[in-house]
């Protein structure tokens, strides 16, 4: 190798670890730059941020979250409510018999009754509990299928329950289906309602 090609080789070698040594020394550099240097941030206006704060629930992974709007009930749905749903229980319970529970069905929903629908129950129960002791089994099994509420005023309201019934005498295959309606006259005392007739139709 010629002495001139060996000056040219070294020059080239030392410029080429000149560059590398450079490009260490700014990569190295702005690193340090980027760590200490402090961050600025905006001065916050507390008004603004409470007025950006949402009033709805957030989005969570870019989904909407939409909170469901409840609806206060007026104080007429609230009636309407409760008679419907105290007709359709009363009705089940009232309209399920049998001779061998001792009119229970009768006595636990004496609650709901005025004291003179309370006073003929109890006169019912006597009068059944003095005949006959029963020697085939007997029952009725009643469940309300629909509620309509016919009349709601201040003070009374009617019910008509519609009922599909089973009646079973002797062996269960003794048994039969028919549909009755149940008329329920409620009576509104010192702001409750209670149960002043009931009538099967």
């Amino acid at each position: 190798m010629s002495r001139t090609r060996l000056v040219i080789t070294i020059v080239v070698i030392i410029l080429l670890i000149a560059v590398l040594v450079l490009a260490l020394i700014s990569i190295f550099g702005a690193r340090k730059n980027e760590s200490t240097e402090p961050i600025v941030l905006p001065p916050v206006d507390e008004n603004q941020v409470t007025q950006k704060l949402p009033t709805t629930q957030p989005d969570i992974n870019n989904v909407k979250v939409v909170a469901p709007v409840v609806k206060e009930l007026t104080a007429e749905e609230k009636e309407r409510s409760f008679l419907i749903k105290t007709a359709a229980a009363f009705a089940e319970r009232f309209g399920s018999y049998s001779n061998q529970s001792n009119y229970e069905n009768l006595l636990d929903v004496k609650i709901l009754m005025t004291l003179k629908m309370q006073t003929w129950i109890d006169s019912l129960v006597v009068s059944k509990k003095q005949g006959p002791l029963p020697t085939v089994y007997y029952g009725i099994t009643t469940r309300a299928l629909n509620t309509n509420l016919k009349i709601l005023e201040s003070k009374n309201a009617q019910v008509i329950v519609s009922t599909q019934r089973q009646e079973s005498v002797g062996a269960e295959a003794n048994s039969r289906v028919y549909y009755q309606d149940l008329q329920i006259v409620f009576l509104k005392d010192s702001g409750v309602w209670q149960i002043d007739e009931a009538r099967w139709q």
